[in-house]
């Protein structure tokens, strides 16, 4: 069963503030099983990854193809929260089960993603 631990999610957390430190964002845990990023303020225009506010990490590359600085972006966040996920065992209904999921999102349902320059 997938499980990521306070401690794994705060140091990514620490990871994401050091390498873009003009960034606000909201890590937590969502049912020991997912980190949950929600990227709220930055110096990016985020508008054109407004798609619903969550960010599809198998389709970054393909999705802002158009967009390099928000592919870029996000294609990094993906990498960090992904640091020492690896697959934790293989299931005949679902396939390659992961240490943890990662779920990424542009601003939050309730508090929408700022522009700060």
């Amino acid at each position: 069963m997938p499980y990521i631990t306070k401690e794994e999610v705060a140091e990514k957390r620490r990871l994401l503030k050091t390498e873009f430190p003009k960034f606000k964002f909201s890590v937590r845990t969502e049912n020991y099983s997912t980190i949950d990023i929600s990227v709220m303020s930055g110096p990016i225009d985020m508008k054109p990854a407004y798609d619903g506010y969550q960010v599809n990490p198998y389709g970054i590359k393909e999705h802002y193809k158009d967009e390099p600085e928000i592919r870029d972006f996000l294609a990094r966040v993906y990498e960090i929260a992904n640091t020492s996920n690896r697959i934790q065992f293989v299931d005949s209904d679902y396939g390659s089960v992961p240490q943890f999921y990662v779920s990424i999102n542009i601003g939050k349902w309730d508090k929408p993603y700022e522009i700060n320059n």
